[in-house]
């Protein structure tokens, strides 16, 4: 994190020198599987440790893609409460994009998701993930989202916005359909194939395939 944190600095420091004085620069997370692992946690350090970064920095959301387990049920509860607390002007979520069933996403155990267990701290299956789950639906219907539903910092509801049309975004998609620039579509039959289908839905060109079909509609409850 200290490496992150270093980087940040000198890019916010560089950026600023282009700004007028006193322009903060906003600061965003990002990643793919392992890259969202490493994320998620440097992103949780970031949100407890907000000193690291210099006064014009603002940390904003993290979007990370196919996100595995990576903590345990109490360092949930504390990121939780440095997430949905509301101290701050600027909100900020981290949110999970999740394709389909995604085996990195969603095939290990995760029951330290779930409030309702209690699990010893030492316990393999007491792990959970970190923020806000978006399962992702292509259009006419609505994402899912899972999550959202917060205990003791109350509930929101979460929708898919863009800064293009629905019509637009349609309209884009057939574009690159009738130039050939879309995902070939025996790829994407691959991901409804039992098992192979999981493991094809973690590819990152699955991703970006099914970000671009996504409706612009508020999310189905999936709790």
């Amino acid at each position: 994190m200290a490496s992150i944190s270093g980087a940040i600095d000198i890019v916010s420091e560089g950026l600023s020198e282009h700004q007028a004085p006193g322009t903060k620069i906003n600061v965003w997370f990002t990643g793919h599987s392992l890259g969202t692992a490493l994320a998620t946690l440097a992103y949780s350090k970031a949100l407890v440790n907000a000193e690291d970064f210099p006064e014009n920095v603002i940390l904003r959301d993290a979007y990370l893609f196919a996100t595995p387990i990576t903590v345990d049920m109490p360092t949930r509860y504390h990121f939780d409460d440095k997430m949905f607390v509301r101290d701050s002007g600027v909100p900020r979520t981290m949110w999970r994009v999740t394709n389909r069933n995604d085996f990195v996403a969603t095939g290990l155990p995760a029951l330290g998701d779930d409030d309702k267990y209690t699990f010893d701290e030492n316990n393999l299956f007491g792990f959970s993930h970190l923020g806000i789950e978006i399962f992702m639906k292509t259009g006419p219907l609505a994402s899912n989202v899972k999550g959202n539903r917060v205990k003791a910092y109350g509930n929101f509801d979460v929708h898919i916005t863009s800064k293009f049309t629905q019509d637009e975004i349609i309209a884009q998609r057939q574009l690159a359909e009738r130039d050939g620039l879309t995902l070939w579509k025996v790829y994407g039959a691959l991901q409804y194939i039992p098992l192979i289908g999981r493991l094809a839905a973690h590819a990152t060109v699955n991703y970006y395939d099914q970000l671009d079909q996504i409706a612009l509609l508020p999310c189905v409850d999936r709790e």
